[in-house]
């Protein structure tokens, strides 16, 4: 596989993570759809568990945007760098992004 096949090949994969995203916040969209018929006592508990198709489709986003800039051939230092916020990282002042703490904390 040429370089050129490599790129059309990360550039098809980041549209094809795009496509994904709108379709995991579509699925967020109804599921906010259904939880808004539950009595109020019962929607709370669900409406937590439900924010993860928001933090699911960051990651798929991030994904995405990352297989676009090396597909793009953006310099590595800058391709993987998300936007402050958007990630569910840590930044310890120093530019530098932190893991995403997992555990049994975070659902996982």
């Amino acid at each position: 596989m040429g370089e050129n096949d490599n790129r059309d090949l990360l550039a098809a994969m980041a549209a094809e993570l795009a496509d994904i995203r709108a379709e995991i916040e579509a699925a967020g969209g109804l599921v906010s759809e259904v939880l808004r018929q539950l009595p109020a006592e019962a929607r709370l508990g669900y409406l937590t568990r439900s924010q993860s198709f928001d933090v699911l489709s960051q990651r798929i986003e991030a994904l995405s945007g990352l297989a676009q800039a090396v597909a793009d051939d953006q310099p590595m230092d800058t391709a993987g760098r998300p936007a402050p916020g958007r990630d569910g990282r840590a930044d310890a002042g120093d530019g530098a992004p932190r893991p995403a703490r997992r555990g049994p904390d975070r659902g996982r």
